[in-house]
């Protein structure tokens, strides 16, 4: 039996207030003890790890990523082998991508297709949300058949031509999520305001990529997060905003939580920390880096969405990791359109929240964990075996060092990707050891497990209440 104690750190969970130095004894991937026991229960074959002046935190969940991801004639640079390794690194060792059903395929055949492709791929832990394209006669008895398989989330669109459901359509949605039980996460942008904008812009030939962001304005995403909230209220069920961009979008939704509406918020670090101004960038190399939906915002937003950390409106940090090559992103060098939507970001994703929302910002230690990896867990049904540190949960941690300065930059990340949208950022706070499975799978920035090793996890229903 494989076992691993670790001592003398400071173990981090949602609702922790003290921060005191503790051990942990983990067996077959399991945590067995935590405290002062913890060492007794170690042998001669048992592995020591001494994190002293560092914390434990729970894995990452990250709930928002695009692996093997076909946009028009591309695909994602990152596969569900690269993509996952990348973010075991950054400390997530949980994440949950999209089976993407397309037009006239079934949901049943799509989360299969997706399985497919995870299958013996993956580094870490993972699951799936299904994206539904269409409603209709059939859906009802296939999500059924889908929540016997562990997938109690459904993203829908309102933008998109080939993928945004009808009115009709998010109404019957809704009303099956109030009979049986599953989760509808939004993408929250109106699609018709997004395409006469388009129109417009091209007829005027503003092409480039500094005239994405004005093809998509806040106003979409706060029309669509309205919709999102008369559909919540009127069938009394909750909606996940998946990337909330916008202040405005923000205050919609605290103003829906405030009147018992059951409304759920995510937020990307890039919607944190990176603002509109980088379409105004010299090249197009540069611009179109960038080049991802819901656009970037103003650095007010960026303050607003902080807040919304800080209030409780937001509920989860999550990454929108879809990245593209740049050569991908050249073929929109004529018009902007083209640009294959995306940027990368889930190696990033904890070291920036700790550096820029701990250290910088005070944000309790405790919030941070909620935000990475408790709350995702509770929300999407994987808690409390993920995003907990306690007796009996799953032995997923980050043994992060809170004072290790570096600098981020694609270079040294494990994403296949060929640029980092944190390029130069300075951080305070990494990663030292990770711990998935009960195993060491990164100790300082090198892999110690193979592909294949991550578990599909077949999830409950979540808790809302967040």
């Amino acid at each position: 039996m494989e076992s691993l104690l670790i001592t003398n750190g400071k173990i981090v969970n949602s609702d922790s207030v003290n921060f005191m130095a503790s051990d942990l004894f983990i067996e077959n991937g399991i945590i067995c003890e935590v405290g002062a026991n913890a060492k007794n229960l170690a042998t001669a074959q048992t592995q020591i790890i001494d994190a002293r002046n560092m914390y434990l935190f729970p894995g990452g969940v990250d709930v928002h990523t695009h692996l093997d991801l076909p946009i028009k004639d591309f695909t994602a640079s990152d596969s569900f082998e690269s993509g996952t390794l990348a973010a075991l690194h950054g400390g997530t060792t949980t994440l949950i991508d999209f089976a993407n059903q397309t037009k006239g395929e079934t949901a049943i055949s799509a989360f299969e297709h997706w399985m497919k492709l995870a299958k013996n791929n993956c580094h870490i832990d993972y699951a799936f949300h299904v994206s539904l394209t269409q409603i209709d006669s059939s859906t009802e008895e296939e999500i059924i058949h889908l929540m016997k398989e562990g997938v109690t989330s459904f993203k829908t669109f309102m933008a998109y031509d080939n993928m945004r459901l009808t009115l009709e359509e998010f109404s019957t949605l809704f009303a099956l999520s109030a009979k049986l039980g599953f989760l509808i996460t939004l993408h929250a942008e109106v699609g018709e305001t997004i395409n006469e904008n388009i129109k417009q812009l091209i007829k005027g030939q503003m092409s480039g990529p500094q005239f994405h962001h004005l093809s998509r304005p806040i106003a979409a995403e706060v029309t669509a997060i309205e919709k999102a909230i008369n559909l919540s209220h009127k069938y009394q069920v909750p909606c996940y905003i998946v990337h909330l961009s916008s202040q405005e979008g923000l205050a919609k939704i605290a103003a829906a939580k405030k009147l018992g509406i059951p409304l759920l918020a995510e937020t990307c670090p890039q919607y944190l920390l990176l603002d509109n101004s980088h379409y105004s960038k010299q090249t197009f190399d540069e611009a179109a880096k960038y080049i991802l939906s819901p656009p970037l915002r103003s650095p007010a937003d960026c303050v607003g969405l902080w807040q919304g950390l800080e209030e409780g409106t937001i509920s989860t940090v999550a990454t929108d990791h879809c990245p593209f090559w740049l050569k991908d992103k050249r073929r929109g060098i004529n018009n902007f359109t083209q640009i294959p939507n995306g940027i990368p970001g889930v190696e990033n994703r904890m070291e920036l929240l700790f550096s820029e929302g701990v250290i910088k910002r005070n944000m309790p230690l405790s919030r941070f964990v909620q935000l990475t990896s408790s709350n995702p867990a509770k929300i999407f049904g994987l808690y409390p075996k993920k995003g907990l540190i306690a007796r009996g949960a799953d032995a997923d941690l980050v043994i992060f060092d809170p004072e290790k300065k570096h600098t981020i930059t694609y270079k040294n990340l494990h994403s296949l990707c060929d640029y980092s949208p944190y390029e130069g950022v300075n951080v305070t706070g990494k990663c030292h050891t990770i711990v998935a499975q009960g195993q060491l799978a990164v100790v300082q920035g090198q892999c110690r497990i193979q592909k294949g090793r991550g578990r599909y996890l077949p999830r409950t229903a979540g808790v809302f209440a967040i």
